[in-house]
């Protein structure tokens, strides 16, 4: 008799298991479709529609308010410092968590263009610190020109080598101290070059530019 109680127990568990069990399934698939519901008209890249607003009528000269905004590549943790490289008809980005620097083409769509874009190893870690590039541009000699928050420096690259070693430092301290974390620039006609140099995580404080600002790179 115990011995078909405890079967009996058993069987009466598992039905409650079982019971139990779909409950849960039919109440998640309930929660499911209610997400999906919700979603369904939330935007995505292929049904979002965006509208530029100009507040100011100079700015018709060089941008059409009609155009339509367009999702080129996705992916990215942080996408900044975009340049356009005629030269090879290229889109350049930093993804600045990512560390590396992007490239897109209306041909080719997006890939890497170089990796590690910011932080190479050449100077220590900051835990905290912001790895990648920023800031592009290109320089009156047609080079590129990288804001490197890891590496802390402006780099300058050319595109006959597009490889780690092709990296050059074109300036990375001031008065003996290491930059913070050059992080947008921009290059005037004549070559000169300013760049702002905030300091995003690299509490190398002793060893460091004090606070943060704009710093200006003579060309000559």
């Amino acid at each position: 008799m115990k011995k078909a109680i405890f079967k009996g127990q058993i069987l009466g568990i598992l039905i409650l298991l079982c019971s139990c069990g779909e409950k849960a399934e039919i109440a998640q698939k309930n929660e499911e479709s209610k997400a999906a519901e919700v979603n369904a008209g939330a935007p995505t890249p292929e049904n979002l529609t965006c509208q530029v607003e100009l507040h100011d009528a100079n700015l018709e000269v060089i941008l059409d308010g009609s155009v339509k905004l367009q999702v080129l590549a996705e992916g990215f943790e942080i996408a900044e410092g975009p340049v356009w490289i005629p030269s090879m008809k290229t889109l350049l980005f930093s993804d600045v968590k990512g560390n590396k620097i992007h490239q897109w083409s209306e041909e080719k769509g997006s890939d890497v263009f170089l990796s590690p874009g910011g932080h190479t190893g050449r100077v220590p870690f900051f835990e905290g610190g912001v790895l990648g590039s920023n800031g592009l541009a290109l320089d009156t000699a047609g080079n590129l020109i990288i804001c490197q928050h890891g590496d802390r420096r402006l780099a300058k690259l050319a595109f006959d080598n597009i490889t780690q070693e092709g990296l050059s430092t074109l300036t990375a301290t001031y008065e003996g101290k290491r930059f913070n974390s050059p992080n947008d620039l921009t290059i005037a006609a004549n070559g000169d070059i300013y760049f702002t140099d905030p300091p995003y995580g690299h509490c190398d404080f002793a060893n460091s530019v004090p606070g943060e600002g704009m710093v200006f790179v003579d060309d000559k």
